[in-house]
């Protein structure tokens, strides 16, 4: 980070007390009144401004401690109700120092949630609409504070990373409303924890949509950082038509890093001709970064456009699961065709006499007959199976259902395991 990083709570100290009361000294406390105010080098989300309504969530711990063994208050929610004033959503949980005791430290975030187990924050970056809900913000620079030491400021800085997609056609004419962009075999879901400020390993995979503009000038992304970018595609759609850039083929972009905003300039050419991709690795308030230009060609086929994203929400087609295996606790919806009796896909039976009920076979059409164009479904938790299985249940056959698991090879074809949920669609 350079220059004033972060996002800046001035926390003003004031001393709690009852006119004409004696004021027991044991018990007299200073209560926080929050300024936050965010310096305009810097930006929150797409915006420089607080929204009224923002809240963000603020721990104390004894300092030295950590919050689980030195706790003292857990996440207290403050709201932004005028310009820079963030007042508590409960007025009888304000934050409140003890004028003598121990020293204390603050830690801070932002976006507020309500559950937060084991101090560990859950991060999901899986739905772009609102890109405010998942930029999460983090402050644990003030520490050892104590009721003589009351000029406490936090700074918050971004823990992920922002990908922005500059688009321009080379010919005038080319219009590049509709266009759909997609990061695949991304990190969408973590957990961060407020103990050390560190992400888990990602616990599930698959694309990312970008959020596009109406013009489709700009598509931005809010992602997970991740230090190894070699199974990643961007690809963008446009009138049928289907570009593809491996990540794998940058030569100074290698990874993506917390508080870090990356530019890639795309300039989109005409079928059959290269697309020239002016890749500019940059931080508008957060870091500097490289830059390259590449040039691709497109597909060689015209595509028809999905909208699935792997969510419960937006659900991949079979084609789009055949095209993203690795992605991990995704949603697939498609017919049941039939089932698998041996090791390999052309044991496949298109009928609902299933004799063994360890696994299903979906389709895009419920009229689907060829082995090839199945996509593999195992059964292998006993509630799901019962639920689902054409041995038991003869009139699941051609229904159409969305299953949720991790996309892996079965059946030596692109199919799911770990099946842990389903719904039948309606």
């Amino acid at each position: 980070m350079k220059g004033k990083n972060g996002i800046i709570l001035l926390m003003a100290i004031c001393c709690a007390s009852c006119e004409g009361d004696k004021i027991d000294q044991s018990l007299e406390k200073t209560q926080f009144h929050i300024n936050a105010l965010i310096s305009k080098s810097e930006t929150k989300m797409t915006d420089d401004t607080w929204i009224n309504g923002d809240a963000i969530g603020i721990y104390t711990k004894k300092s030295e401690e950590t919050l689980s063994s030195g706790g003292l208050k857990s996440n207290v929610k403050y709201i932004n109700g005028n310009g820079a004033t963030f007042l508590p959503a409960k007025e009888g949980e304000a934050i409140q120092l003890p004028s003598e005791g121990d020293n204390i430290d603050f830690i801070g975030y932002y976006p507020y949630q309500e559950k937060i187990d084991d101090f560990s924050y859950a991060v999901d970056v899986s739905n772009q609409t609102n890109q405010a809900a998942i930029d999460l913000l983090f402050s644990d620079n003030e520490t050892n504070r104590s009721a003589e030491n009351t000029d406490v400021k936090m700074i918050f800085k971004h823990q992920l990373s922002r990908i922005i997609l500059q688009i321009s056609a080379e010919d005038s004419e080319m219009g590049l409303s509709g266009l759909q962009a997609t990061m695949t075999n991304a990190a969408r879901k973590a957990s961060f924890s407020l103990n050390d400020a560190t992400l888990s390993a990602p616990t599930a995979t698959g694309d990312i949509p970008f959020n596009v503009a109406a013009d489709g000038k700009t598509a931005v992304a809010i992602v997970l950082p991740d230090n190894d970018l070699s199974d990643n595609l961007l690809i963008l759609i446009i009138d049928q038509i289907e570009y593809k850039y491996s990540l794998s083929l940058s030569t100074k972009i290698k990874t993506f890093e917390k508080g870090c905003k990356y530019t890639y300039m795309i300039t989109l050419n005409e079928k059959e001709k290269t697309i020239t991709v002016d890749v500019n690795s940059s931080i508008d308030t957060w870091t500097e970064g490289p830059s390259e230009t590449v040039a691709l060609d497109p597909s060689d086929k015209p595509v028809i456009p999905t909208i699935g994203d792997g969510s419960e929400e937006n659900p991949y087609t079979v084609s789009d699961a055949k095209s993203r295996q690795g992605g991990t606790d995704v949603w697939v919806k498609g017919y049941i065709v039939g089932y698998y009796t041996g090791t390999k896909y052309t044991s496949f039976k298109n009928n609902n006499e299933d004799t063994g009920g360890t696994n299903i076979a979906l389709a895009t059409s419920p009229t689907e007959t060829e082995a090839t164009n199945t996509f593999p479904v195992e059964l292998k938790k006993e509630t799901i199976r019962t639920a689902l299985n054409l041995k038991e249940n003869p009139e699941n056959f051609k229904k159409e259902v969305i299953v949720q698991g991790n996309l892996e090879k079965y059946f030596s074809l692109p199919g799911l395991k770990s099946l842990s949920n389903y719904k039948f669609v309606k």
